[in-house]
């Protein structure tokens, strides 16, 4: 499977069910496709923003 679906995959559970478990479970994943070569570094800083906005919008909420 694409790493790009996978990570989206992770993103969109990440905000359907948001715990501290399921971000950095998304996170690891950014970060070991990113480390593997699999993305790229533009594609790395883009996904980590989708993640620090999904966190940034779960602490307004809360």
């Amino acid at each position: 499977m694409s790493p790009h679906v996978l990570i989206g995959e992770a993103i969109e559970q990440l905000e359907k069910h948001y715990s501290r478990r399921t971000d950095k479970q998304a996170e690891s994943l950014i970060v070991a496709r990113f480390t593997a070569g699999d993305i790229d570094a533009d594609e790395f800083k883009h996904y980590c923003e989708r993640v620090r906005r999904i966190a940034e919008r779960r602490k307004e909420a809360a």
